[in-house]
């Protein structure tokens, strides 16, 4: 979900979401496999998101129930629970990806690893 997110979002003063950027720049776009792809259908058709008073913010249960009433689909618990946390995170990296340094959640950031290690280490010591 961080992934679309990261790329619908259109960067602050940029008039382009990074998606158009890619596209128009003849770029492949690569999304991560999707092991449930009828989840990730009802929850576009819910709309991923839910407007809040500072934002986007994931979809209450409310919604995902209302959806459900009325169109007629019967979610099992844990499907209901697999749409909102989606939502959840789906909203968070949205609201983070307006910002045009924000580094896409898939690409790997590589640690220098005795830096991390000091790291953890003075966090436990509590310096």
């Amino acid at each position: 979900m961080r992934v679309w997110a990261w790329l619908i979002a259109v960067p602050d003063k940029q008039e382009k979401s990074r998606l158009q950027q890619q596209i128009d720049a003849g770029n492949e776009i690569k999304l991560p496999e999707v092991t449930a792809p009828y989840l990730l259908q009802h929850l576009f058709d819910i709309g991923p998101t839910y407007p809040g008073a500072m934002g986007a913010v994931g979809l209450p249960f409310s919604e995902i129930e209302s959806w459900q009433r009325q169109s007629g689909i019967e979610l099992l618990p844990w499907e209901i629970q697999a749409i909102r946390n989606a939502s959840i995170e789906y909203a968070s990296q949205l609201a983070a990806s307006h910002d045009p340094e924000c580094p896409s959640p898939s690409k790997v950031v590589e640690q220098d690893p005795v830096k991390l290690s000091k790291h953890i280490k003075s966090i436990l010591r509590g310096r």
